[in-house]
């Protein structure tokens, strides 16, 4: 990024300017100069207060007088001078980097222009993203369809800081090897889209995306974080520009969507193509910089000769009505059970679908999905454990039997419906949400997903290209590579390698992939599924009983196993060299075996927090030694009970011992004495501030109810959660601790800096 900085940023200060500064200035800095610079610059001329959320305005606004109206006033220096000068011509760089694993190439367009103040600047704005739009959309497909060669293709305009420059930037993702080629096929799309632009029915595909979405953030139901807005007031009243609420952006926008048309779209992207300032970088791994043999006479060569190639516009992708051609017969309502403090009712059907229904009004128009069974990856066999991680990618990639993933896209254009699944180590999970007016839509995927699954042939080459690049790519990477020793070192006989390699991917097939993902996502019987938002519970058991009441009953039942995977002895260690930068990084992994508890995951959240911030003030705050700290400390019953824990830092390599063995001291004492009653409420204070802030949360409370269902816990509201919180004692969070923390397992892996002996 530094390197990249003396091109994108040329001619300017910023080069000269790392954010974080130089070390030798940081290491000189003194009391006085931090307090001078602090005097300088944080004046009340020099600052903003913006408070947002459901508050009475008159007695912040009140508050904020009393506070802050007796700051001093000062004069404040003049901003520096953050603009970037334009460069003409083209250049031309090649950078390379020790850490770097992928190679990258990007074409930028470099044009003045300051923030958007007018309608005018607006609506080329508006054309020009619109453009940008279609053009990904097109090439994205067009490489999931394999008619072009490309690993991935990404245009963008963003603006360079606070300053007066934007950048318009293809990059595209290649190998040292194939850059003249990848150029080339980059160029000739982006050539195509200059002479014979874009299609109506890519436009429709745009405008319909864009309506939707203003539609409804400008109703006066929809919800908008509050500090989403903070920061765009603060933004602002920085950087100038115009502000807008969406209700003024869905005026602006209706305007320019009923003033323009296709030619609109192509000239703003043409223009956007026309800047005389260029510029090509390569960023690749030093290791394969030897490999690269592409010029800036090359790239001169190449463009000349697409400019005059001849070539035929893209076909338009033939249009599809509907997901579903026939409604399906659907099935039976076999028992509806109320939870009434949930606000929610689960509803079998006579297959053994289970639908949970949880009515959410306060947020207006939407609803958040989650389904979950039993399995995941500890139910499978090694090599299935592997390959199914990439079903997510694939088979969404694929459209459906019959509906390609350009006619579902076309199709679903607009619509706030989406599915998407995962596997985790002892589930197989559904997530997604959309729109309360798209739920029929949605309940039209799931269905899809349950009885169309497709793995399209051209799809699944091109990401398997794509992923044998980026496998290859992430095991050189010496981090990865020691990590992944570690894992196999510190672990007991029953661990198993849970990533893929490049070399695996030759020996999987696009048939056994879908037998895979039909053998484990099509039982839905095992499924639980649940709903939460504004929803009309009539209606979504309806839709329910069609959509998923008929899919056919499971054979069996899926169950999650115990794979007995644990540290193999009581103690370890394993140090390693590589790291380019001054600094080592530590993982001190931990766990014991334990019998089930009450409310054992509750009390280790409580305890977690404790570790966490006496760890976080010792090494950190106290001694100054670390640079990051991750603290990770679990309990789960299910399918077994266990106990495991992760501790991550990163810090100075000469002060690793130091702090090593300070964390385990701090580990010891833990385990010894507890905690007390102070640490203890404000634990509990944080943990009952996290439930109380997800009340009205749709995606916590699909996951959580489909969670607790799948592995067997009871239900209980946010109220009930702070209760069950509020009632732990602190001797049933010692007896604990001591339960799982004495005589526990440990193994630390220490990757250090390079050994320059």
């Amino acid at each position: 990024r530094r390197k990249s900085t003396d091109y994108f940023y040329y001619g300017s200060k910023y080069p000269e300017r790392e954010a974080i500064g130089l070390m030798e200035v940081v290491a000189g800095a003194d009391r006085a100069l931090l307090k001078g610079y602090y005097d300088k610059w944080y004046t009340a001329a020099n600052s903003a207060i913006i408070i947002v959320g459901n508050i009475d305005a008159a007695e912040v606004e009140e508050k904020v007088k009393r506070y802050f109206s007796t700051l001093a006033k000062k004069d404040t220096p003049e901003k520096a001078d953050s603009s970037i000068p334009l460069q003409n011509g083209v250049r031309f760089g090649i950078v390379t980097d020790p850490e770097l694993n992928d190679t990258f190439f990007s074409i930028n367009f470099f044009v003045e222009e300051g923030e958007i103040t007018t309608y005018r600047e607006l609506k080329r704005y508006i054309l020009e993203a619109g453009a940008l739009s279609m053009l990904n959309r097109r090439v994205g497909g067009a490489i999931l369809e394999k008619e072009i060669d490309l690993l991935s293709f990404r245009g963008a305009k963003t603006s360079l800081d606070d300053n007066n420059l934007s950048v318009l930037r293809f990059i595209v993702n290649s190998k040292p090897e194939s850059i003249e080629e990848d150029f080339k096929t980059a160029l000739i799309e982006i050539e195509r889209a200059k002479r014979f632009g874009f299609t109506a029915e890519e436009l429709k595909e745009y405008t319909a995306t864009q309506k939707t979405f203003i539609d409804r953030a400008a109703s006066p139901d929809y919800k908008y974080p509050s500090e989403r807005f903070a920061e765009a007031i603060a933004d602002y009243d920085t950087n100038g520009g115009h502000f807008t609420e969406f209700s003024q952006d869905k005026v602006l926008l209706d305007k320019i969507f009923s003033e323009t048309e296709i030619d609109d779209y192509n000239r703003a992207f043409n223009s956007l193509i026309e800047s005389k300032s260029e510029l090509v970088l390569i960023t690749a791994p030093e290791m394969e910089k030897g490999k690269i043999a592409f010029t800036e006479e090359i790239f001169s060569r190449i463009k000349n000769e697409t400019a005059a190639m001849q070539l035929e516009p893209r076909k338009a992708e033939a249009v599809v009505d509907s997901l579903i051609d026939a409604l399906p017969k659907g099935g039976e309502v076999q028992s509806r059970t109320k939870y009434e403090s949930l606000n929610g009712e689960l509803i079998t059907y006579t297959n053994g679908v289970r639908l949970f229904i949880k009515k959410n009004p306060i947020d207006r128009g939407h609803f958040a999905f989650s389904a979950r069974k039993p399995g995941g990856h500890s139910s499978l066999n090694n090599s299935d454990a592997l390959y199914i991680d990439l079903l997510p990618q694939i088979i969404s990639a694929s459209g459906f039997e019959n509906i390609t993933r350009r006619q579902l896209q076309i199709l679903t254009a607009g619509r706030q419906a989406r599915v998407q699944f995962r596997v985790v180590e002892y589930m197989f999970e559904l997530m997604g949400g959309g729109d309360s007016e798209d739920l029929e839509i949605f309940f039209q995927l799931l269905y899809k997903y349950f009885t169309s699954a497709n793995v399209d042939e051209n799809a699944f080459s091109a990401i398997i290209k794509a992923s044998e690049t980026n496998l290859a790519n992430t095991e050189k990477d010496r981090m990865t590579a020691f990590f992944r020793d570690a894992a196999r070192e510190m672990n007991n006989g029953k661990y198993r390698r849970n990533y893929l390699l490049s070399s695996d991917l030759a020996s999987v097939a696009p048939d056994a992939l879908l037998k895979l993902y039909k053998d484990n996502f099509e039982d839905a019987g095992n499924f639980i599924f649940v709903l939460s938002g504004d929803l009309d519970i009539d209606l979504t058991v309806e839709l329910g009983r069609i959509y998923l009441g008929g899919l056919a009953e499971p054979e069996k039942k899926s169950a999650a196993l115990s794979r007995g995977v644990k540290l193999n002895k009581p103690f370890g260690i394993k140090e390693g060299n590589g790291d380019v930068e001054k600094k080592s990084t530590v993982q001190i992994r931990f766990d014991n075996d334990i019998k089930p508890f009450e409310n054992g995951e509750y009390v280790i959240a409580l305890a977690r927090r404790i570790l966490y911030q006496r760890i976080r003030e010792n090494i950190r705050e106290d001694k100054g030694g670390a640079y990051s700290v991750n603290v990770a400390v679990g309990y789960s019953k299910y399918p077994d009970a266990s106990f495991f824990g992760r501790i991550f830092f990163t810090c100075d390599p000469e002060r690793k011992d130091e702090l090593i063995k300070e964390i385990r001291a701090i580990l010891d004492k833990f385990a010894k004495d507890g905690v007390n009653e102070d640490e203890l409420a404000v634990a509990k204070a944080q943990q009952t501030a996290l439930y109380e802030s997800v009340k009205d949360d749709n995606s916590f409370w699909a996951n959580d109810i489909s969670y607790c269902i799948t592995a067997g816990d009871k239900l209980l509201s946010a109220d009930e959660y702070k209760d069950l919180i509020n009632s732990i004692t602190l001797a049933s969070v010692n007896r604990a601790v001591s339960t799982f923390m004495e005589g526990m397992r440990t193994f630390i892996a220490v990757y250090n800096p390079e050994d320059k002996r």
